[in-house]
Order: C-alpha cells, then sequence, then structure tokens
C-alpha cells in the first residue's frame, strides 16, 4: 500500500506507471485489431488424446487414468505451424461474451497466438461446437 502511495505520490513515477498502462493497452488493443479472424466452420476438426499438463506425470501413474479424447479444432498458420484449439477452452472463451443474439457474442473473447511466430487469430463462432 505504501509502495503505491509512494508511486502515485511522485509526479515523475506517476507518469511512468501511466506510461506503461498505456502501452499495455495499445497492445492489447493491437492483439485484437491485428489478428486474423477465422470462421470455426473452415477449421479441421479432430478427437484428440489431450494431455493435461499441470498435472504430474506421478499423479497420472498411480491413478492409473489414461488421457481422455477431446475435440480439437486446428487451423494452418502463415508460419507452417498449426494452432490447436481445444474444445473446453473455445466454450469457455464464448460464455463470457454475452449473449447469443448479440453479433459480437459470435466472437470468442480470447485471441490465440502462433507458438512459432506472432500471428493471432480470433474465432467466429458459426456453427454449434458441442
Amino acid at each position: 500500500m505504501q509502495a503505491a502511495y509512494q508511486c502515485l505520490r511522485d509526479p515523475a513515477k506517476r507518469r511512468k506507471y501511466d506510461e506503461v498502462l498505456r502501452r499495455n493497452e495499445e497492445r492489447e488493443e493491437w492483439k485484437w485489431k491485428g489478428s486474423l479472424e477465422v470462421n470455426l466452420s473452415e477449421m479441421e476438426c479432430d478427437l484428440c488424446c489431450v494431455v493435461d499438463e499441470d498435472n504430474s506425470d506421478e499423479e497420472d501413474d498411480a491413478t492409473g487414468d489414461e488421457d481422455t479424447l477431446e475435440k480439437v479444432f486446428f487451423h494452418p498458420c502463415r508460419c507452417g505451424d498449426t494452432f490447436q484449439i481445444v474444445q473446453e477452452e473455445l466454450q469457455e472463451s464464448i460464455s463470457k461474451t454475452g449473449t447469443p443474439w448479440d453479433k459480437n457474442a459470435m466472437f470468442t473473447d480470447r485471441v490465440w497466438q502462433c507458438e512459432s511466430c506472432s500471428l493471432t487469430i480470433r474465432i467466429n463462432v458459426d456453427i454449434d461446437i458441442d
């Protein structure tokens, strides 16, 4: 609390703090404006064995659980890599966007960045994903 007060009280520190916030907002806005819009209907889909990287291998061995099959959507990137989006991740991003009749709600509320380059995509959910 004291550090925040010191930052806001000092005009130079406050300017620097405001500049960092402004740059973060610009980056976020650019990510949305610069993202490629992709229709879900144009993406390939397959059932894949998805490994939960948050769980350790010891937990899987102890429980004996197999990795489950999940629906995964794929889209090729211009760099040659492939976007891979798990259905559950996609559904979570849609549920936060608002009402189904709102045109803006048709798009996911997040963008996905290619793991090999800087391209980002935003998905237009134009088909039922269940």
